[in-house]
């Protein structure tokens, strides 16, 4: 992911950079060993319209679900009586 105007030559650079670090098997040990899944390498363009896909599908979830987000600092407030922690200055 980068910047919307983010030039061609870079992406192809940054994407060539990921695919050969992702390529490297200490790499995948890395990655196993953390119980995480490379789904393997993508083009930019192909990798957008995962991305596009995901987004698409966790909207619909959270609509159907009726998802709320909570203020983080009632979250907090309530985090802090609950392990009893100092309050935050």
């Amino acid at each position: 992911m980068g910047p919307k105007d983010l030039p061609k030559d870079i992406l192809a650079k940054v994407n060539d950079a990921v695919k050969t670090a992702m390529a490297d098997p200490a790499s995948d040990r890395n990655w196993k060993r953390r119980a995480c899944k490379f789904g393997g390498a993508q083009s930019p363009d192909e990798f957008a319209a995962f991305v596009k896909a995901e987004l698409a599908k966790y909207q619909r979830l959270v609509k159907e679900l009726n998802v709320r987000a909570t203020s983080r600092a009632r979250n907090r407030s309530a985090e802090r009586r609950r392990c009893r922690l100092p309050p935050s200055r």
